[in-house]
């Protein structure tokens, strides 16, 4: 399973934006659903509202129901592990929603993140693995 930032998700319904075409490819040609943290959603949901209004939003929740995303659950161990995550890397400035995709990644034990923010997840690194492994490459 890979977990997905809203970057991805944002560009691959976003086609103006730079990364739109490995994005999308990404989404459509993955096998399986993609994992997202509920931190995410509210991101996504801003920022397709402000590229296609209300049908973008709704079509964006509909492919959980649909089943091509899954909603990941966070859990007090991973609220305790962002925390840990924002304050051992202040001077990246760690959202919540990048914070919480690594917690869950790490209790998860996955090793995929589809990204276009390369910097914060470059850096980190995770307690299960060397690097995450990022996606699209």
């Amino acid at each position: 399973m890979i977990l997905a930032d809203s970057g991805v998700l944002i560009a691959a319904a976003n086609h103006r934006d730079k990364h739109h075409q490995a994005c999308e490819a990404l989404v459509r040609q993955h096998r399986g659903a993609l994992l997202v943290s509920p931190l995410t959603i509210a991101e996504v949901c801003h920022m397709i509202g402000k590229l296609a209004g209300p049908r973008g939003k709704a079509a964006f929740l509909d492919a959980f129901s649909a089943g091509a995303l899954v909603l990941a659950t966070v859990t007090s161990t991973d609220t305790a592990r962002m925390a840990a995550l924002i304050r051992e890397y202040p001077k990246l400035d760690l959202d919540g929603a990048d914070s919480s995709i690594i917690a869950l990644a790490e209790r998860l034990g996955l090793d995929m993140v589809a990204t276009i923010d390369r910097r914060d997840f470059t850096v980190v690194r995770p307690t299960h693995v060397p690097a995450l492994r990022l996606l699209p490459e």
